[in-house]
């Protein structure tokens, strides 16, 4: 009987090792895939990564930082499960370096909105303290409290701690002025001319004094706006239909005049409140 030849042997195995290749991958493509917990692949304990990190808290925050990078990644084919690993690797990297900054601009680009919303602003919160020459954190902070958690009166807080901590004078400038335009939003028109008033003493530059000077007195007029829509309502038993009926009826001898020219309106409660911006084309 004729041996067989080795090329023969070789050709046969090889097809045969072709054919359960292509098996195998036919069978995957169809069986049904698990989501992976992303906690497996990156969580781990605090101690441990320190203990990995040869007992250098700071390098193993870096070796979280990169850890938390990549849960990011896999926070979008994990939902939810992925976003609560990627809270808890920010915080424990936090927990290890509070100043870090990687954490810190990663918190506020993947957390803030979501259903982790607190603990990135817990990561910035810890920040804030920790890198007290860094304007970018209490910036970050005080646009989420005024936008996210709609509390433009705190926001401004915060942003003037953003702006006290700034190098730059335009930048810090352009701080104050928005914080300046978030007290008149948040606060009681009282309390909010007041702190705008203290504003203007603090300020060190004319026109910046000049510009919260103005919003002080825009929220003394929205505060006699408002008064005189009460006596309004004590007179004739309704609110008025639009604030020229204050000048009409004789509550006000005329309206006040704002002095940067944006004006005021009654909400949808009949409270005067500052005028809206207007789409262009539309006629005021």
């Amino acid at each position: 009987m004729a041996a067989i030849p080795a090329w023969l042997k070789w050709a046969v195995a090889a097809s045969l090792l072709a054919a359960g290749y292509w098996f195998g991958v036919g069978h995957l493509s169809s069986a049904k895939r698990q989501q992976v917990d992303t906690g497996t692949l990156v969580k781990l304990p605090l101690f441990v990564e320190v203990a990995l990190a040869g007992g250098d808290r700071y390098l193993a925050a870096n070796i979280g930082a990169v850890r938390a990078m990549v849960a990011s990644v896999e926070e979008h084919s994990n939902g939810e499960a992925g976003l609560r690993v990627l809270a808890e690797i920010e915080k424990d990297v936090s927990r290890l370096n509070p100043g870090h900054e990687d954490n810190y601009y990663l918190a506020a680009a993947a957390l803030i909105g979501t259903p982790q919303h607190d603990t990135g602003q817990w990561v910035l919160r810890r920040a804030i303290d920790a890198r007290s020459f860094d304007f970018i954190p209490p910036f970050f902070y005080a646009v989420h409290r005024m936008h996210y958690d709609k509390d433009p009166a705190d926001g401004a807080q915060w942003m003037r701690l953003a702006a006290a901590r700034s190098a730059d004078e335009n930048n810090r400038m352009a701080l104050e002025k928005t914080a300046a335009r978030w007290i008149l939003k948040g606060a009681d028109p009282a309390m909010a001319a007041a702190l705008l008033d203290l504003m203007a003493k603090q300020a060190r530059h004319g026109s910046l004094r000049d510009y919260i000077a103005k919003r002080a007195e825009q929220a003394r007029q929205l505060l006699a706006l408002r008064q005189a829509v009460g006596r309004f309502a004590e007179q004739f038993g309704r609110a008025p239909a639009s604030l020229d009926e204050l000048a009409r009826r004789g509550i006000l001898p005329e309206l006040p005049q704002d002095p940067l020219g944006i004006g005021y309106e009654l909400d949808t409660k009949g409270v005067p409140v500052m005028r809206r911006p207007q789409p262009k084309g539309r006629k005021q």
